[in-house]
C-alpha cells in the first residue's frame, strides 16, 4: 500500500517536471506578449500561502 503511494506520488511530481520543462522549451516561441507572460506566469514559483500549501501536499 505504501509503496503505491509513493509510486503515484513519484508519477506526479514526474508529469509536473515535465510539464515545467515543456513551458520553459514554449517560452522563446510565444509570438505575442501575452503568450510571453501567461508562460512565465505558469512557470514563476508558487508566492501565495494557499499554493505554499497545495505544494506542502506533495512532500
Amino acid at each position: 500500500m505504501l509503496r503505491d503511494d509513493v509510486k503515484a506520488r513519484h508519477d506526479k511530481m514526474v508529469g509536473l517536471v515535465d510539464a515545467m520543462l515543456k513551458l520553459h522549451k514554449d517560452l522563446p516561441k510565444a509570438k505575442t506578449p501575452h503568450e510571453q507572460e501567461s508562460l512565465k506566469r505558469q512557470t514563476a514559483p508558487p508566492t501565495r500561502p494557499s499554493t505554499r500549501w497545495c505544494m506542502s501536499c506533495t512532500d
